[in-house]
């Protein structure tokens, strides 16, 4: 079976177009060091609504085992696994 997708070469790809033009490098490194600050600010945001998220789902857990509610998982029966 011959998979048909249709790629095109990226030929008209330059690297030099990842570069600013502008000639102001300091401008541009500052503005990156910029969006790299903001970029962590908003990953340690939600690394901190996880890590709440996780809080609340281990307290639910307690409380569920606690009340009798959670239960383990039947035991699988060892002879439907055998092949």
């Amino acid at each position: 079976m011959t998979n048909n997708l249709n790629m095109q070469s990226r030929t008209d790809f330059e690297p030099s177009s990842l570069v600013p033009s502008s000639g102001d490098d300091e401008a541009d490194v500052a503005e990156l060091l910029r969006q790299l600050e903001s970029a962590d600010g908003i990953a340690k945001g939600v690394e901190t609504r996880l890590d709440d998220i996780i809080g609340n789902l281990d307290n639910l857990l307690a409380s569920l085992e606690s009340s009798g509610h959670a239960r383990d998982p039947p035991e699988e029966d060892p002879k439907e696994n055998a092949d």
